[in-house]
């Protein structure tokens, strides 16, 4: 199985991810060293996705990983809402109605209005 790393640029930002064969890239450490030395870039981070880590199984590209929390998030979708550090997902200031349904289902979706910091109803089939 191989394994993904992420690649950093130097804000931390995701820039891409790359996958590395089990020989190479089984630990933190030796994925980085092959993916900087293919790369010929010394300095250059890589993180690792590990899955069953909530901080660290997920990321995708313009994702920040915060050193501090160990751990992806992606950028802050809104100015109210605040990053839930033992999970690194954002939470707005007013949790989303029970009766929201997911993608592509039938039901009452949701959107989230800054201005007014509420959800604004949608009903209907949306993607």
């Amino acid at each position: 199985m191989a394994f993904t790393f992420c690649r950093l640029n130097e804000n931390n930002i995701v820039v891409n991810a790359e996958m590395v064969d089990p020989e190479n890239g089984a630990t933190q450490e030796g994925g980085e060293a092959y993916l900087r030395g293919i790369h010929k870039e010394p300095t250059t981070r890589f993180i690792k996705i590990v899955p069953g880590q909530p901080k660290l199984s997920r990321a995708a590209v313009d994702w920040i990983y915060r050193e501090d929390l160990n751990g992806f998030h992606s950028p802050q979708p809104y100015p109210s809402w605040t990053l839930n550090e033992s999970n690194c997902e954002w939470v707005p200031p007013t949790p989303i109605p029970d009766d929201a349904t997911g993608p592509g289902t039938v039901g009452p979706k949701y959107s989230w209005d800054e201005e007014t910091q509420t959800w604004i109803k949608h009903d209907g089939v949306y993607g």
